[in-house]
Protein backbone atom coordinates (compact mmCIF):
# COMPACT_ATOMS: atom_id res chain seq x y z
CA UNK A 1 0.00 0.00 0.00
CA UNK A 2 0.76 3.73 -0.76
CA UNK A 3 -0.01 6.92 1.09
CA UNK A 4 -1.07 8.94 -1.54
CA UNK A 5 -0.73 12.88 -0.78
CA UNK A 6 -4.34 14.08 -2.10
CA UNK A 7 -5.36 17.65 -2.59
CA UNK A 8 -9.19 17.48 -2.07
CA UNK A 9 -12.31 20.24 -2.96
CA UNK A 10 -10.70 22.16 -5.70
CA UNK A 11 -12.47 24.30 -8.98
CA UNK A 12 -11.21 25.39 -11.92
CA UNK A 13 -12.47 27.85 -15.01
CA UNK A 14 -15.04 24.54 -15.48
CA UNK A 15 -17.09 26.08 -12.37
CA UNK A 16 -18.59 29.69 -12.53
CA UNK A 17 -16.15 31.27 -10.28
CA UNK A 18 -13.10 28.96 -10.66
CA UNK A 19 -9.77 31.25 -12.26
CA UNK A 20 -7.35 28.32 -12.88
CA UNK A 21 -7.34 26.07 -15.99
CA UNK A 22 -6.67 22.55 -14.89
CA UNK A 23 -3.71 22.39 -16.62
CA UNK A 24 -2.53 25.46 -14.19
CA UNK A 25 -4.43 23.93 -11.21
CA UNK A 26 -2.56 20.61 -11.93
CA UNK A 27 1.08 22.28 -11.71
CA UNK A 28 0.58 24.15 -8.90
CA UNK A 29 -0.34 21.19 -7.08
CA UNK A 30 2.46 19.08 -8.53
CA UNK A 31 4.97 21.87 -7.24
CA UNK A 32 3.51 21.50 -3.91
CA UNK A 33 4.16 18.08 -4.13
CA UNK A 34 0.49 16.29 -4.37
CA UNK A 35 0.21 13.43 -6.10
CA UNK A 36 -3.82 13.20 -6.75
CA UNK A 37 -6.38 16.00 -7.01
CA UNK A 38 -10.19 15.19 -5.87
CA UNK A 39 -11.85 17.80 -8.59
CA UNK A 40 -15.45 19.49 -7.19
CA UNK A 41 -16.68 21.37 -9.66
CA UNK A 42 -19.95 23.20 -9.16
CA UNK A 43 -23.19 21.70 -10.62
CA UNK A 44 -23.87 25.23 -12.01
CA UNK A 45 -23.91 25.03 -15.51
CA UNK A 46 -23.31 21.24 -16.36
CA UNK A 47 -25.15 18.45 -17.96
CA UNK A 48 -24.58 15.08 -18.98
CA UNK A 49 -22.49 16.48 -22.30
CA UNK A 50 -20.13 18.63 -20.59
CA UNK A 51 -19.59 16.37 -17.60
CA UNK A 52 -18.51 13.70 -20.10
CA UNK A 53 -15.99 16.68 -21.43
CA UNK A 54 -15.06 17.61 -18.12
CA UNK A 55 -14.29 14.09 -17.35
CA UNK A 56 -12.43 13.76 -20.84
CA UNK A 57 -10.64 17.01 -19.49
CA UNK A 58 -9.47 15.56 -16.41
CA UNK A 59 -7.66 12.80 -18.23
CA UNK A 60 -5.94 14.82 -20.58
CA UNK A 61 -4.51 17.47 -17.98
CA UNK A 62 -3.74 14.71 -15.76
CA UNK A 63 0.51 13.99 -15.38
CA UNK A 64 3.22 11.13 -14.50
CA UNK A 65 3.43 13.36 -11.12
CA UNK A 66 -0.79 14.15 -10.49
CA UNK A 67 -3.61 12.40 -11.35
CA UNK A 68 -6.81 14.62 -11.38
CA UNK A 69 -10.07 12.96 -10.50
CA UNK A 70 -12.98 14.65 -11.44
CA UNK A 71 -16.42 14.95 -9.05
CA UNK A 72 -19.00 17.32 -8.69
CA UNK A 73 -20.14 19.68 -5.67
CA UNK A 74 -23.76 19.79 -5.84
CA UNK A 75 -25.73 22.24 -4.08
CA UNK A 76 -29.64 22.18 -2.47
CA UNK A 77 -32.23 24.45 -4.06
CA UNK A 78 -31.58 27.19 -1.57
CA UNK A 79 -27.42 26.86 -1.98
CA UNK A 80 -27.02 26.15 1.67
CA UNK A 81 -25.84 22.51 1.59
CA UNK A 82 -23.10 21.64 -0.23
CA UNK A 83 -22.24 17.53 -0.87
CA UNK A 84 -18.83 16.70 -2.78
CA UNK A 85 -19.53 13.57 -4.89
CA UNK A 86 -17.02 11.19 -6.73
CA UNK A 87 -17.98 7.61 -8.22
CA UNK A 88 -16.63 5.90 -11.58
CA UNK A 89 -20.39 4.87 -12.47
CA UNK A 90 -22.00 8.14 -10.84
CA UNK A 91 -23.14 10.39 -14.36
CA UNK A 92 -23.86 14.18 -13.93
CA UNK A 93 -27.27 13.80 -11.55
CA UNK A 94 -29.07 17.45 -11.52
CA UNK A 95 -28.67 20.80 -10.33
CA UNK A 96 -30.24 22.09 -7.37
CA UNK A 97 -31.12 18.71 -5.69
CA UNK A 98 -33.21 17.84 -2.26
CA UNK A 99 -30.01 16.78 0.35
CA UNK A 100 -31.70 13.82 0.75
CA UNK A 101 -32.42 12.59 -2.90
CA UNK A 102 -28.95 13.32 -3.53
CA UNK A 103 -27.38 11.21 -1.00
CA UNK A 104 -29.33 8.44 -1.67
CA UNK A 105 -28.69 8.95 -5.61
CA UNK A 106 -25.30 8.54 -4.70
CA UNK A 107 -25.41 5.44 -2.39
CA UNK A 108 -27.10 3.61 -4.92
CA UNK A 109 -24.39 4.17 -7.35
CA UNK A 110 -21.81 3.33 -4.81
CA UNK A 111 -20.42 6.90 -5.23
CA UNK A 112 -18.44 9.21 -2.54
CA UNK A 113 -20.29 11.98 -0.81
CA UNK A 114 -19.00 13.99 1.54
CA UNK A 115 -20.74 17.16 2.98
CA UNK A 116 -19.05 20.56 2.31
CA UNK A 117 -18.52 23.26 4.66
CA UNK A 118 -20.41 22.88 7.50
CA UNK A 119 -20.41 26.26 9.35
CA UNK A 120 -21.10 28.55 5.80
CA UNK A 121 -24.62 29.42 5.90
CA UNK A 122 -25.62 27.38 8.44
CA UNK A 123 -25.44 24.45 7.07
CA UNK A 124 -24.88 22.64 9.40
CA UNK A 125 -28.02 23.22 11.27
CA UNK A 126 -29.71 21.43 8.42
CA UNK A 127 -28.35 18.23 8.67
CA UNK A 128 -30.96 15.04 9.94
CA UNK A 129 -29.82 11.36 11.24
CA UNK A 130 -30.96 10.08 7.03
CA UNK A 131 -27.61 12.01 5.86
CA UNK A 132 -25.59 9.94 8.07
CA UNK A 133 -26.39 6.76 6.31
CA UNK A 134 -25.23 8.04 2.86
CA UNK A 135 -22.25 10.56 3.64
CA UNK A 136 -18.96 8.82 3.95
CA UNK A 137 -17.43 12.24 6.31
CA UNK A 138 -17.74 15.77 7.10
CA UNK A 139 -14.96 18.73 5.89
CA UNK A 140 -13.65 19.18 9.60
CA UNK A 141 -11.28 21.68 7.77
CA UNK A 142 -12.42 23.77 4.83
CA UNK A 143 -9.68 26.53 3.91
CA UNK A 144 -11.96 28.88 2.44
CA UNK A 145 -14.54 28.74 5.03
CA UNK A 146 -13.06 28.06 8.04
CA UNK A 147 -9.72 29.79 7.41
CA UNK A 148 -6.29 28.88 10.00
CA UNK A 149 -8.81 26.52 12.35
CA UNK A 150 -10.77 23.13 12.22
CA UNK A 151 -14.58 24.12 12.16
CA UNK A 152 -16.14 23.54 15.20
CA UNK A 153 -19.58 22.40 13.43
CA UNK A 154 -17.72 20.08 12.00
CA UNK A 155 -16.25 18.67 14.65
CA UNK A 156 -19.67 18.16 16.02
CA UNK A 157 -20.82 16.61 13.62
CA UNK A 158 -18.35 14.35 13.26
CA UNK A 159 -18.79 12.99 16.65
CA UNK A 160 -22.08 12.87 16.89
CA UNK A 161 -22.59 10.41 14.01
CA UNK A 162 -19.38 8.60 13.86
CA UNK A 163 -18.45 10.54 10.23
CA UNK A 164 -14.58 10.59 8.68
CA UNK A 165 -13.01 14.04 9.23
CA UNK A 166 -12.14 15.43 5.78
CA UNK A 167 -9.26 17.93 4.98
CA UNK A 168 -9.85 20.16 1.74
CA UNK A 169 -8.65 23.10 0.58
CA UNK A 170 -11.97 24.48 -1.93
CA UNK A 171 -9.72 26.30 -3.81
CA UNK A 172 -11.01 28.57 -6.58
CA UNK A 173 -8.16 31.05 -7.18
CA UNK A 174 -4.13 30.46 -6.67
CA UNK A 175 -3.51 32.37 -3.70
CA UNK A 176 -5.71 29.62 -1.74
CA UNK A 177 -2.74 27.26 -1.93
CA UNK A 178 -2.70 25.41 1.42
CA UNK A 179 -0.89 22.61 2.78
CA UNK A 180 -3.79 20.99 3.60
CA UNK A 181 -4.17 16.84 2.68
CA UNK A 182 -5.78 14.00 2.80
CA UNK A 183 -3.30 11.25 2.87
CA UNK A 184 -4.68 8.24 0.94
CA UNK A 185 -3.57 4.32 1.41
CA UNK A 186 -4.46 3.11 -1.41
CA UNK A 187 -2.44 -0.03 -3.84
CA UNK A 188 -2.19 2.01 -6.89
CA UNK A 189 -2.63 5.68 -7.30
CA UNK A 190 -5.54 5.54 -9.73
CA UNK A 191 -8.61 6.92 -10.05
CA UNK A 192 -10.91 3.63 -8.42
CA UNK A 193 -8.62 3.16 -5.46
CA UNK A 194 -8.74 6.77 -4.32
CA UNK A 195 -12.36 7.00 -4.66
CA UNK A 196 -12.54 3.23 -2.62
CA UNK A 197 -10.00 4.93 -0.03
CA UNK A 198 -12.13 7.53 0.41
CA UNK A 199 -15.01 5.75 0.29
CA UNK A 200 -13.79 3.29 2.95
CA UNK A 201 -12.12 6.14 4.73
CA UNK A 202 -8.45 4.76 4.38
CA UNK A 203 -6.72 7.66 5.02
CA UNK A 204 -5.63 10.62 7.44
CA UNK A 205 -6.59 14.14 7.23
CA UNK A 206 -3.46 16.27 7.41
CA UNK A 207 -2.04 19.82 7.75
CA UNK A 208 1.56 20.61 7.05
CA UNK A 209 2.02 17.18 7.64
CA UNK A 210 0.44 16.77 10.77
CA UNK A 211 -2.93 14.72 11.28
CA UNK A 212 -5.66 16.80 12.60
CA UNK A 213 -6.65 14.42 15.11
CA UNK A 214 -3.72 15.89 17.16
CA UNK A 215 -5.31 19.53 16.69
CA UNK A 216 -8.90 18.93 17.50
CA UNK A 217 -8.58 19.76 21.18
CA UNK A 218 -6.24 20.87 24.02
CA UNK A 219 -3.65 23.93 23.35
CA UNK A 220 -3.49 22.90 19.94
CA UNK A 221 -7.01 23.59 18.66
CA UNK A 222 -6.99 26.83 21.30
CA UNK A 223 -3.50 28.13 19.45
CA UNK A 224 -5.46 27.51 15.92
CA UNK A 225 -8.72 29.25 16.91
CA UNK A 226 -6.33 32.68 18.05
CA UNK A 227 -4.87 32.85 15.08
CA UNK A 228 -7.76 32.41 13.16
CA UNK A 229 -10.09 35.25 15.54
CA UNK A 230 -6.84 37.61 14.76
CA UNK A 231 -7.14 36.76 11.20
CA UNK A 232 -10.74 37.72 10.78
CA UNK A 233 -9.95 41.34 13.26
CA UNK A 234 -7.22 42.14 10.92
CA UNK A 235 -9.16 41.12 7.62
CA UNK A 236 -10.98 44.20 6.70
CA UNK A 237 -7.99 46.31 7.49
CA UNK A 238 -6.14 44.49 4.90
CA UNK A 239 -8.51 44.13 2.94
CA UNK A 240 -9.00 48.33 2.88
CA UNK A 241 -5.06 48.99 2.22
CA UNK A 242 -4.84 46.49 -0.28
CA UNK A 243 -7.76 48.17 -2.08
CA UNK A 244 -6.26 51.78 -2.01
CA UNK A 245 -2.88 50.32 -2.93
Amino acid sequence: MSSIRTAVHLHTDWSYDGSLTLNQLAEGLARRNYRAALMTEHDRGFDQSRWTDYQAACKEASRTDLLLVPGIEYSDPENRVHVLVWGEQIEFLGEGLETLDLLREVSARNGVAIMAHPWRRGAWERFTPEWAEHLVGVELWNRKSDGFAPSEQGAELLDRYGLWPVASLDLHRPRQFFPLSMQLEVADCDSGNLISAMRDGKGTAEVMGISLDKLRSGVPRATLTCVERLRKAVAPAVRKVIGRG
